[in-house]
């Protein structure tokens, strides 16, 4: 009854809305019993909202309880695939540092010195990631030219182009990392 309660005085309409609040804010609106006898923002949402699947990542604080669990950990990742509709453990090697930061995953890459290939190693230890590349400007070029494949569909989009009238000073051919042919525009990821 008192998160019903709080929602209607805080104009609450939808769970995506108890994201945004913080421990602090229901404490001093009278919630600080619940918290202190749920232990956290996130076992308090549980509890109270069982039917919705919360997301500890996305509240506005998330405790460092949470992200301590590995078995966190794979669930991010696994909702993170998930939601990049990854079919193989492969797919992990086009994502970058950049992608987990801007999807509230700063405490993970804390946790593995903001390395990928320590995250993918730690959580999915059944796979052989030694035969991946997990060179940074490669996986960043891999996110550009996915995401323009996905944007332009209807052209061509290639990556590691190798265009067939310009060269380097030295004579050779000039590889561009993602290029449109028919638009006539290049991308290089430095």
């Amino acid at each position: 009854k008192f998160f019903e309660w709080m929602g209607s005085q805080l104009g609450y309409v939808s769970y995506q809305n108890w994201y945004n609040v913080g421990f602090d804010v229901i404490c001093s609106m009278g919630g600080q019993k619940l918290m202190d006898l749920n232990g956290s923002l996130l076992k308090t949402l549980n509890s109270v909202f069982p039917e919705h699947s919360w997301t500890a990542w996305n509240l506005k604080t998330t405790s460092m309880d949470f992200w301590s669990d590995k078995m966190n950990h794979r669930i991010y990742l696994d909702r993170i695939g998930e939601h990049l509709n990854f079919k193989c453990f492969a797919d992990w090697q086009d994502v970058d540092v950049g992608f987990f930061l801007s999807m509230k995953g700063k405490p993970l890459m804390e946790l593995y010195g903001y390395s990928m290939s320590r995250v993918l190693k730690s959580v999915y230890p059944e796979y052989d990631w030694n035969s991946l590349n997990f060179c940074a400007k490669k996986k960043s070029q891999r996110w550009v030219y996915k995401r323009l494949s996905k944007i332009i569909t209807s052209i061509d989009v290639f990556e590691d182009y190798i265009h067939p009238s310009l060269k380097y000073s030295r004579n050779t051919k000039l590889q561009i990392d993602v290029f449109v042919p028919e638009l006539n525009l290049g991308f290089e990821y430095q």
